[in-house]
């Protein structure tokens, strides 16, 4: 099977996230379960356009457990945006680009409908530094961060820098349920 092959099996696996009953109750177990379903198409073309995000992507599915995340109702309607995107996309490496963009929705806490950047108006994401146990935002254009709590500007050079679990966020008080 060509590559062209591969993309719409792959994306078969991602419509079950965006199944219209699955959109309005968020399953954490089935989302991940598609995402990894998907990454099997696609692993080994990702690997050759970029081969730094596909080992850091694949320690991340090793390692993921789904009752770590904190997805929202707006993280997959945003998402489902994107998706649409990706069903339409011909050329491959934008369909990687792309890809890539989704992962990092539906994976990594933020809230698409409720804030951005001050800077340049982009996606805030949340990450948690581990050698200083905090959690801060991230732009994903200008890669400025902020304070989660005030959205002021902060300097961080942390080294072990990851995604924040569903436990940092609540215990930060960014996201009650």
């Amino acid at each position: 099977m060509n590559i062209y092959g591969h993309i719409k099996k792959a994306n078969n696996e991602l419509a079950v996230i965006f199944n219209e009953d699955n959109m309005k109750i968020i399953k954490n177990e089935l989302i991940v379960q598609a995402i990894m379903d998907s990454w099997l198409y696609l692993n080994k073309f990702i690997k050759n356009v970029l081969p730094d995000w596909t080992q850091y992507f694949n320690s991340r599915l090793e390692n993921i457990r789904a009752e770590e995340l904190l997805i929202t109702t707006d993280m997959v309607k945003d998402s489902f945006t994107q998706y649409e995107r990706i069903i339409k996309e011909r050329e491959v490496k934008s369909y990687i680009n792309r890809y890539i963009k989704l992962m990092e929705s539906l994976l990594t806490f933020n809230k698409p409908f409720e804030e951005s950047c001050a800077i340049c108006q982009g996606e805030l994401f949340y990450y948690t530094d581990l050698v200083n146990s905090i959690v801060f935002k991230e732009c994903s254009t200008c890669g400025t961060h902020f304070d989660p709590l005030t959205d002021k500007a902060i300097v961080h050079k942390g080294s072990q820098v990851r995604p924040s679990t569903r436990f940092e966020l609540l215990n930060e008080g960014i996201n009650e349920l």
